[in-house]
């Protein structure tokens, strides 16, 4: 997997709660998924990517590059999912953008779309 395994640098709770927009639409959009399948798309100028709660193994999706988008089928066992991004890849910040429910069962799938250009200008959208 193309995951980053350390973290430099810190943000405050108060920079990240602000930062953060969400949006949930129900839509056609994520028909086209099928059940049980997520897909992440980098909007935004950051990489990002889903970890997988609640298999017996840690496991996530590859990073998707900005522009571009990766899917997955949901492991068995998940129950939830996170949804990282990383900002500055000379000296990687790993940062949690949201969690949400979702399993092998999620009907017709999930669609997650990052946005924004660093840390202090993110938003997300999923749609199920």
């Amino acid at each position: 997997m193309n995951m980053v395994k350390r973290v430099i640098g810190a943000v405050t709770t108060a920079v990240a709660l602000t930062a953060a927009a969400v949006v949930v639409n129900p839509g056609s959009a994520a028909a086209a998924m099928g059940k049980g399948r997520v897909q992440i798309c980098s909007k935004g100028t950051y990489q990002s990517w889903l970890e997988f709660e609640g298999g017996l193994e840690y496991q996530a999706t590859y990073l998707a590059a900005p522009g571009k988008c990766i899917a997955a089928t949901i492991p068995s066992g998940t129950y939830a999912i996170k949804v990282w991004a990383i900002f500055d890849a000379t000296k990687p910040l790993k940062w949690p953008l949201t969690r949400f429910g979702a399993s092998t069962q999620t009907d017709p799938g999930v669609k997650v779309f990052t946005y924004g250009n660093n840390i202090l200008d993110q938003s997300f959208s999923i749609t199920t």
